[in-house]
Parts: structure tokens; sequence; C-alpha cells
């Protein structure tokens, strides 16, 4: 994900980030010898961050608007129907996506 986004790009970050996390992360193992704290803490952050990269890739493509850091030069503008936090969360290991306001302070 570059600081200018549009679909298309977006599409093809998150089919790269899955296919790294069905080939790749899946597929991950420490080596006989090599179960320190150190080597398990590595393989789960990578394994952290490719889905991080995942929810940050869903989140892009589904705001389309302009907003802050995030540039959609397919979407341009700023909308206020998109004053919104976009929240995920994970329940017996599905990922949930909610919508919540931005409260006013």
């Amino acid at each position: 994900m570059g600081v200018i986004r549009n679909e298309d790009g977006l599409r093809k970050a998150l089919q790269s980030i899955e296919a790294i996390q069905k080939e790749k992360i899946g597929n991950m193992c420490l080596p006989v010898g090599e179960r320190s704290l150190k080597s398990i803490a590595n393989l789960l952050e990578v394994e952290n961050l490719a889905m991080v990269g995942e929810l940050v890739t869903t989140a892009a493509l589904m705001r389309t608007e302009t907003r802050g850091a995030h540039n959609r030069e397919d979407y341009p503008e700023l909308v206020d129907n998109w004053a919104k936090h976009i929240v995920f969360h994970r329940e017996n290991d599905t990922m949930d996506v909610t919508l919540k306001p931005i409260e006013k302070i």
C-alpha cells in the first residue's frame, strides 16, 4: 500500500497478502533446536504483521474517500458520512467489522 491509493492497487495488495498468509505463513515452523523465546516471538511477529497488513488494506478498500493520511485517487473528496471508525474484532476465528461514529468533543 502506497501513500496514494486506488481500488485496483488495494485489491492487488490484498491478494498478495492473502497469498503470503496461505502459502508462506501457514507453512512456517521453527527448526529443531530453535525453540527459544526469541524465535517463537519472531514467528508470531511475522504472523501479526501479515494480519495487520490485511486489516489495514481491507479498511482502506472500505473507506471510499480521502481522509487524513488515507489518500484515494479514485475518491479524492472528504465525505461527511465517512466520519467514522472502522473497527475489526475477531471471534472464534471469524473477523467481524463494525463502523462506529466519531464522537465529537
